[in-house]
Order: C-alpha cells, then sequence, then structure tokens
C-alpha cells in the first residue's frame, strides 16, 4: 500500500442535513430491513480507511448539530462550501445537498483538487450538467460514486448474481413499486432495473406523470430496452411500497424490497410448471450499501476497478425520468432514447 493509502483519507460533507448526518435518527426502529452504518457522516465516522474532518451548511442549526455529533470543533464546519474547499484539505468529498446544487457543488470540489467525489442520487437535475460533471470528472481523473444505495446492498448483489448465473433463465421484465417523487426517490427504481439489466441502455419509453406533488411529482413508465427486456416502474403515490422489485425469467422470479425476499423457481417436473417457493441464499457479509459503496470508491482511488455506482451508471436515471417528463406532455406518446435534448432542467428538492 502506498504511503497516501496507508493514512485514513480526509473526508467532508457538504450538505450536513438527513442524508448527510443524521438520517439513522429517522430509521432506527423501523420494522424493515437496513444494515448500518447509513448516511455519509455515519459511513465515514466508522470506516477505518476515512477520517472525517469537516463539513459544510448555510444552516446554523445543521452545522451545530453536525459538529456535535461528530465531534468536530465548530470552525471545522463551515456556512460556505467553497471555504471548506479551499481552506481544509480533503481527499473525498460527499455532496449532499439538495439535488439543484449537486452538479454546481460536486464541479466546484474537482477544481478544488479533491482525490475522489461520493455524490448523492440523482446526479444531477438535467443531463446537460450530469454529462459536464462526468467529464469533468473523467478529466481531472477524480473518481465519483452516487448513492444509488442498493446496488451497494449486498442481497441485491445476490439477486443480480443469480440472475447472471441463469437461476431465472434469460431475464424478461421487471415490475418495480417504488415511493413517489421522481427525482427524491424513485430515481432508485429507475436504477435498480438498469442495474439488474446489465446496464443496458432503453430503446424507448411511455410515461405518465402525477399532478401530485407540484415539486418532483410521482409518475408511472413503461421501458422497453435494448435487449427487450420489459420494465414497469410504478412511483404513484397511493400504494404501501418504499420499494419492491419483481423480476421474471422462463424458469422462475425473484422478488426483493425493504421487507420481501424471495426466490420462486419453475416445477420442472409438472406439465403446468408451476413456481415454487425456495430459499434465497443470503449468507453473506453484512457491510451497509454506503460501506460498501465508499470502499469501493476508494479502491478506484487506488487503482481498482470503477464503483458500481458511476456517474455513467446514474445519468441512466435521471434520462429516463426527463424521458417520462417528455412522454407524459405530450398524449403520453413513446419516446426514443437516448434523448436529443439533454437541457431540460427537472425541479426538485
Amino acid at each position: 500500500m502506498n504511503e497516501a493509502a496507508a493514512r485514513p483519507y480526509r473526508a467532508a460533507v457538504i450538505g450536513c442535513g438527513a442524508i448527510g448526518s443524521s438520517i439513522e435518527d429517522d430509521v432506527i426502529g423501523a420494522h424493515y430491513r437496513a444494515l448500518l452504518p447509513l448516511g455519509h457522516a455515519p459511513v465515514y465516522h466508522v470506516n477505518p480507511r476515512t477520517e472525517l474532518i469537516a463539513g459544510a451548511d448555510p444552516s446554523e442549526e445543521r452545522r451545530r448539530l453536525f459538529a456535535d455529533r461528530w465531534s468536530l470543533a465548530p470552525e471545522r464546519v463551515y456556512p460556505d462550501y467553497r471555504e471548506m474547499l479551499e481552506r481544509e484539505r480533503i481527499d473525498i468529498v460527499s455532496v449532499a445537498t439538495p439535488t439543484p446544487y449537486h452538479a454546481e457543488v460536486a464541479l466546484a470540489a474537482v477544481e478544488a483538487g479533491v482525490k475522489a467525489i461520493f455524490i448523492e442520487k440523482p446526479i444531477a437535475s438535467s443531463l446537460a450538467d450530469a454529462e459536464r460533471l462526468i467529464a469533468a470528472c473523467e478529466t481531472a481523473g477524480v473518481p465519483l460514486a452516487v448513492n444509488h444505495t442498493r446496488r451497494g446492498d449486498p442481497l441485491h448483489r445476490q439477486a443480480k448474481h443469480l440472475i447472471d448465473e441463469g437461476t431465472l433463465g434469460e431475464l424478461s421484465s421487471i415490475v418495480i413499486h417504488g415511493a413517489h417523487q421522481l427525482m427524491w426517490n424513485a430515481s432508485h427504481a429507475f436504477d435498480i432495473a438498469s442495474y439488474f439489466n446489465g446496464d443496458r441502455s432503453a430503446a424507448w419509453i411511455v410515461g405518465k406523470l402525477e399532478k401530485e406533488p407540484a415539486l418532483d411529482p410521482g409518475g408511472t413508465a413503461f421501458i422497453v430496452y435494448e435487449n427487450g427486456v420489459h420494465a414497469y416502474i410504478n412511483a404513484t403515490p397511493g400504494h404501501a411500497h418504499l420499494m419492491r422489485t419483481e423480476l421474471y425469467g422462463p424458469k422462475g422470479k425473484i422478488v426483493i424490497g425493504n421487507y420481501e425476499l424471495e426466490l420462486w423457481r419453475t416445477d420442472e417436473t409438472h406439465k403446468r410448471r408451476p413456481l415454487l417457493l425456495h430459499p434465497f441464499p443470503q449468507v453473506l457479509p453484512g457491510t451497509s450499501p454506503m460501506t460498501n459503496l465508499v470502499n469501493e470508491l476508494l479502491d478506484q482511488l487506488e487503482g481498482g476497478p470503477e464503483v458500481i455506482s458511476n456517474g455513467n451508471t446514474a445519468i441512466k436515471a435521471v434520462e429516463l425520468i426527463a424521458a417520462l417528463y417528455e412522454s407524459s406532455e405530450n398524449n403520453n406518446r413513446r419516446v426514443d432514447l437516448p434523448l436529443a435534448d439533454r437541457s431540460r432542467v427537472i425541479r426538485s428538492n
């Protein structure tokens, strides 16, 4: 290991709210599956490869709580992230701001000379901003990870392994029920559909946008990928699922979500080939999803392979959401991909 890798990487968080700092307070005691640590500061705090050294947030109250929670001197938590980037020697920075600021903040971090970036989903509010950020990181040699959390989850990875080894036969269709608000939450659904389908490009989409909420509404999408796989994503109000994914092939199905973990296989001994429930193989390392993504980001920084949730995978979710908007605005017509217009800004929080 080289000298730089022998010491902990100096980490900082821009955006000291829930996902940046305190989200574990909200999930402790919830009756669904979650592995901790969860949140940017919590991950850096417990990871022996990182040291949390600073934060930035315009809110005085959030700065105070962040400093107290992570035992930082008040002067190490800045009201202006640009001042933090200038004054602190930062190796890895998390961008945990509201989405409209993602690209601006991350580009400033690249210009300031940070070594790696871990950014919240969605990667940006527009395809143009996302492409600008991806290009800047590639030019500067700065590894970029995006917190599409399920890509780091050991059980979702196991489901992907089962698909890849042919347990279901050729993947044919994907059905996802996800919490509404397309950018804020359902970007996970569009991303995990791409993940299970090997990050292949979508060929076309038909979508319907909901009317509420006014900022970042939910929606429904039917997607056909270039390899023929079909996906239906329901991110509308009125259902109870946080996230539930169903994966179908001729030999069976997998159901995986915040509560579910099922493997169904066809009974080839019966002429009607009924589905039978089988144990889902789940004896796996219990590392949290965000810990896995951070460690893979650091591995990439040290010359390893690209992190599994990167800019080029994350932009696919933004493109599908932008295409859903375009379809809905044009009487739910089919929209072919890739989109010609990269400039649409999707408003969200």
